[in-house]
């Protein structure tokens, strides 16, 4: 049915499986607004409850994603929520579905500006709805450039700012190879030879899932 996101749930291979996001998404707002809106007459017959009905409203709306997520939860250890750097609805949404947060930081001003924002925005979130229980996995630093004098004064303004615990020990450096994955796709070991950039950074990244792991596991989010 259109409310179940089980039918649009794609296998990838063993223990992988994939929600993609597909060209109509865009429009999921204006299905929120038409499926939940506020009730005019209440409104119209007590006009103090509009504050108050718009409050219902919206949580109803970011809520609906958690509650069709609630639905296949139990058939996955890890469910990964990836959203666009901006605070929108989809953002509220993963927000309100999920138990940990990951942010993703770049080494440079603007981002650091920008996480230091989305964390204070979180604590809203958390403090503005009741259903909404997260906690901070980890702030993941991605280098722009390795050996910049910049991008490490932004680190270490990072950890100043959420602490030096809070960072992921794994680095994810900028490299070339992984932009040319969106092209060719990711390549399976078992299937297509890997030369050494490819070796190199699918081990980098199994060292920073690893460590989320660790991490989740810390919390007791993870069995095993």
């Amino acid at each position: 049915s259109e409310q179940d996101i089980k039918s649009a749930i794609v296998n990838i291979m063993d223990n992988l499986d994939l929600l993609p996001s597909s060209e109509d998404f865009k429009s999921y707002p204006d299905f929120l607004e038409i499926t939940f809106m506020p009730d005019k007459e209440k409104i119209a017959e007590n006009p103090s409850s509009l504050q108050s009905e718009m409050a219902t409203v919206k949580e109803q709306r970011i809520s609906y994603f958690a509650k069709q997520l609630e639905k296949v939860k139990k058939e996955y250890d890890v469910i990964v929520i990836d959203v666009p750097p901006t605070l929108s609805v989809f953002t509220d949404s993963a927000i309100y579905a999920t138990d940990e947060v990951v942010i993703v930081l770049q080494t440079q001003q603007r981002s650091l500006d920008g996480a230091e924002t989305f964390f204070e925005y979180l604590q809203q979130m958390y403090n503005s709805y009741s259903d909404v229980d997260f906690d901070i996995l980890g702030v993941l630093p991605v280098l722009l450039k390795t050996r910049s004098g910049l991008d490490d004064q932004i680190l270490e303004d990072a950890k100043a700012d959420f602490g030096e615990d809070a960072l992921f020990e794994q680095i994810i450096h900028h490299m070339e190879r992984l932009k040319r994955y969106d092209r060719t796709g990711i390549a399976d070991h078992e299937l297509t030879k890997a030369d050494i950039h490819d070796r190199k950074i699918h081990y980098i990244y199994s060292e920073l899932t690893k460590e989320i792991v660790e991490r989740l596991k810390s919390k007791d989010m993870l069995n095993g």
